[in-house]
């Protein structure tokens, strides 16, 4: 209910500071969901003229991959910085 209430003072604080701007809008884009599935689409096709789509997931697994290991160590590091008994710095 609250966060009910904060949207929708942030969404009439908003309306209200920037009501006044005329922004045009797309005619067949009505909705954030089509604006997202658009950009995708558009990415998509500009990275698979560059890239064979095989090699682009190879990539993208492998830089997935190791941002997870990176995250994990950074965790682990951190619980072993918990215990005292450790004697990590």
């Amino acid at each position: 209910m609250i966060l009910v209430w904060f949207m929708d003072l942030f969404y009439f604080v908003f309306d209200t500071l920037l009501g006044w701007i005329n922004l045009p809008l797309f005619e067949d884009i009505n909705a954030v969901n089509d604006v997202i599935n658009l950009m995708v689409s558009n990415g998509a096709g500009l990275v698979k003229f560059f890239f064979n789509p095989f090699v682009f997931k190879v990539i993208l697994t492998m830089f997935i991959a190791l941002e997870a290991v990176d995250t994990l160590y950074w965790f682990i590091m951190w619980i072993l910085k918990k215990i005292p008994m450790a004697g990590m710095q």
